[in-house]
């Protein structure tokens, strides 16, 4: 891990990890405070937030404060039980709906089939240990402030009441099938949770998760949420366009902010696509993504995924050398964000050069 100096007490720090499948948010917000959106690591290897952390010399059992799980897709959870267990004084948050008797209920069936569903185990991993050491999880909903701290606060701002009932209703067994059996079909995305960060000194960060378009009309006409402007926006769905929507841009955003994302590549499957990155571009020309398009998860043979699938074998996405796009200013205001990149993280208008 690169560039091993931690940021200054009064100095906020928005850095995302992503090697083109997974994704990874680490936050400093101020006096030694941390926070971790989502994870995934390597194969073999901890999750990318705690080698981060342990680079800059920092023990996260003590500077971690809040680990936010956005969704249960297979690229935004691995490692997180491990994480969770590795930081005891961080609050979990991540959808009210997760912690539901019905979610839990089919998450517990699939554990015991041995569904190949990395996502699934994990968030059953992770509620199994709270429920073990008895720490109660932060359930995020529409415009909720989940932590608050002398540096920052935090809020989520969806899912909403109409996503939240959509889902369980999908959770309701069908007469004469296996509790569960329909699971691997649902969408994560329509529970992602989206997030605003606001530091001390008035800068704010707007971090999209996976949520799409519907999400966001939701979150737009929502009259409770706070009302500030983000210089830096983590874009939704790894760029693509099922998670635009101008008003977010118009309402949301700063004139120009500072863009970031993670793309995500899976065999034949690659985010963002060509359009998607003018489209970005259009909207601001400081646009930054993890990887390049060349860089990310290699694609299998065809012949090699077949047999795989013959026998039922869970096929995990390689990881290629993953990069890191590190933002950071200070608190008092006065300051604008200064941006580093390392390994394969690059300017978007270089993605696909």
């Amino acid at each position: 891990m690169t560039e091993r100096n931690a940021p200054h007490s009064d100095e906020a720090e928005v850095s995302l990890f992503g090697p083109g499948y997974g994704e990874c948010a680490v936050v400093h917000a101020g006096g030694g405070d941390w926070i971790v959106l989502d994870s995934f690591g390597p194969p073999r290897e901890r999750p990318v937030a705690l080698q981060y952390l342990d680079a800059l010399g920092l023990d996260p059992a003590r500077s971690v404060r809040l680990i936010v799980a956005t969704h249960w897709h297979d690229d935004h959870m691995k490692g997180l039980g491990e994480l969770v267990s590795r930081c005891p004084e961080a609050h979990f948050c991540c959808a009210s709906a997760l912690g539901s008797r019905e979610f839990m209920s089919v998450a517990a069936a699939l554990a015991r089939t041995g569904l190949p569903d990395q996502g699934i185990r994990e968030i059953h991993a992770v509620m199994t240990h709270l429920d073990q050491t008895d720490a109660q999880p932060v359930w995020a909903m529409a415009s909720r402030r989940i932590h608050r701290s002398s540096g920052c606060e935090v809020w989520s701002l969806s899912p909403h009441d109409e996503a939240h009932t959509s889902f369980l209703k999908s959770l309701a067994p069908r007469p004469g099938t296996v509790p569960g059996r329909g699971m691997h079909s649902l969408t994560p995305n329509q529970l992602s949770v989206a997030l605003l960060v606001r530091f001390g000194g008035g800068a704010s960060c707007l971090f999209g998760a996976d949520l799409e378009r519907r999400g966001w009309t939701a979150v737009l006409r929502d009259d409770t949420k706070p009302r500030c402007e983000s210089s830096v926006f983590k874009v939704p769905h790894h760029g693509s366009a099922n998670a635009h929507l101008e008003g977010v841009w118009d309402e949301l955003l700063e004139p120009a902010p500072i863009a970031i994302l993670a793309p995500w590549r899976r065999g034949r499957g690659a985010l963002p696509k060509e359009g998607d990155v003018a489209r970005i571009l259009a909207c601001t020309p400081s646009a930054y993504a993890t990887t390049d398009a060349t860089s990310g998860a290699t694609p299998r043979d065809r012949w090699v995924k077949k047999r795989l699938g013959n026998i039922k074998a869970h096929i995990t996405p390689e990881s290629g050398a993953h990069g890191m796009i590190r933002l950071r200013r200070a608190m008092d205001g006065e300051s604008s964000w200064r941006v580093d990149l390392f390994g394969s993280a690059c300017h978007l208008r270089d993605f696909a050069a």
